[in-house]
């Protein structure tokens, strides 16, 4: 999983900025509530609570939504559908031009590879014309349908890929205290990708991608309720790529092009690895490429990038 560092400038003014221009739209739907019974819950409950139940913590916003679940009891009951009518997901996440959006939370964020696998780009375009083209899905760590309340907070949407959102992750109940939160938790140095080889068919190319961790509960949660090793061995082509180049080339490959194919380019050894790889060697840059991590642990171990 890639953290989201939340006290980085560009995640700061995201969320600043998501307050601001949600905050408004969300007093509008609230005003067009009739009934009397969620008037008085929203005007004794939710209001008061507005600021963080959009931009709080995850710690701040949980706690905040378990409160009032108390209340709201099951998805029959008029305080339930009053909550998901005024915190509409389908709502934000609609292609409008004249209000702010998901399309708009995305193109702040700027997350170009998936949060959760960084297998797939989710690259938000929107064009010069302010058509909303694509963008990445939002996956909700902790489940709208559970947390009606949560549906717009800002660390409650992780920008992912469709195939971790609908595909792996849809439904699963993740909590602070049993799986990582990409906005809290740092996990780069806590597990690594590895190889082994294989007999067995189902493996293609005779290889397997494992998946090493440190133990970590938290870890070892999220990464089998994302099925990340399982994920990841479809991509055996990228490590026998990697693999085939240890064995064609010297190991001072990459001192030889630096020193003659590249000479006079005046490269960093970061740029040589992006160009020839295909990947960065600093964490802080692992959003830009799929596969970032996946490549670097597997060059560390093939002894090509030290």
């Amino acid at each position: 999983m890639l953290h989201i560092n939340p006290d980085s400038i560009k995640i700061k003014k995201a969320n600043k900025t998501h307050l601001e221009k949600l905050i408004d739209l969300l007093y509008v739907r609230i005003d067009k509530l009739k009934d009397y019974h969620s008037i008085y819950f929203f005007d004794n409950f939710i209001i008061e609570n507005l600021e963080v139940i959009i931009s709080g913590t995850p710690d701040e916003i949980i706690s905040v939504s378990d409160s009032i679940n108390k209340f709201i009891g099951p998805s029959t009951t008029v305080f339930y559908s009053s909550l998901k009518s005024v915190f509409n997901y389908d709502w934000f996440i609609d292609k409008v031009q004249n209000r702010y959006s998901g399309y708009d939370l995305a193109q702040m964020l700027d997350m170009p590879t998936c949060t959760y696998c960084n297998r797939n780009y989710t690259s938000t375009v929107i064009s010069r014309k302010k058509q909303k083209i694509i963008r990445p899905q939002f996956d909700h760590y902790f489940d709208k349908k559970k947390h009606p309340l949560l549906a717009l907070s800002f660390y409650n949407l992780i920008p992912s890929c469709s195939i971790c959102n609908t595909s792996i992750k849809h439904g699963k109940q993740f909590t602070l205290t049993s799986h990582i939160h990409p906005y809290i938790d740092d996990i780069e140095s806590e597990f690594q990708f590895s190889y082994s080889y294989q007999s067995d068919p189902y493996f293609k190319n005779g290889l397997k991608v494992d998946l090493k961790t440190n133990n970590n509960p938290k870890v070892c949660n999220y990464m089998r309720g994302m099925e990340i090793e399982e994920v990841y061995n479809a991509h055996t082509d990228l490590l026998y790529d990697m693999i085939y180049t240890k064995q064609a080339y010297s190991d001072r490959y990459l001192t030889i092009l630096e020193e003659s194919v590249l000479e006079g380019f005046k490269l960093s050894k970061q740029e040589i690895y992006r160009l020839v790889f295909g990947v960065y060697i600093d964490k802080e840059n692992f959003e830009k490429r799929p596969f970032s991590k996946f490549k670097l642990d597997i060059l560390k171990e093939l002894g090509i990038v030290v």
